[in-house]
């Protein structure tokens, strides 16, 4: 990708990241039962993330393979320099380290802000789960996905999401609760 069109997508995605602001909580609606969607409705709502190989903030090369080792992957998509980013990632952390043993993985996109500032996020936090800079693909799929940052999806082992967009910050509590719903829907 020039560096011509990387910057055009930058400055689209930085437009849409103001216009829509970050969401709390309330503001997106997912699968899960408490609002009434059923396995149905998740069929119908499949977000495939596309194909990728990858490195990730620290040069290792990393493919949607990486989907296949885990039941279910948070996958985070995140800019550098945004307050609930910044305020979510200790918490995907901690899922991250409690249940990395039970078949469940946390993947970052990076959507926004440069690579070494990244780092620097992120190595501040101790953040250790796997954290990608998108090429032109993935980032086109980013845009067509989450209206603002963070957004996150639930995805199985093939990289189907299982959840509609979660868009807007998260609590551990809340993201653990979204995992454990999701979890009961694929278990039955």
């Amino acid at each position: 990708m020039g560096k011509t069109s990387l910057f055009f997508y930058l400055v689209i995605f930085i437009v849409m990241v103001i216009l829509t602001g970050c969401l709390n909580t309330q503001d997106l609606a997912i699968n899960n039962k408490d609002n009434g969607n059923s396995q149905q409705d998740l069929e119908n709502d499949v977000i495939t993330i596309p194909p990728f190989n990858l490195e990730d903030i620290y040069q290792n090369i990393v493919s949607n393979d990486i989907f296949s080792d885990y039941k279910l992957t948070l996958v985070n998509i995140w800019a550098v320099g945004d307050q609930n980013c910044a305020e979510e990632l200790p918490y995907l952390q901690e899922i991250y380290t409690e249940l990395k043993d039970q078949s469940i993985n946390v993947i970052g996109i990076i959507a926004g802000g440069e690579k070494d500032d990244a780092i620097q996020v992120l190595n501040k936090r101790n953040i250790t789960y796997t954290n990608i800079i998108p090429d032109e693909r993935l980032f086109d799929f980013i845009l067509e996905i989450a209206p603002a940052v963070p957004t996150s999806l639930l995805v199985d082992n093939t990289g189907h999401s299982l959840t509609k967009p979660i868009v807007g910050a998260r609590t551990k509590k809340e993201f653990s609760r979204l995992i454990n719903d999701t979890i009961k829907l694929i278990e039955q």
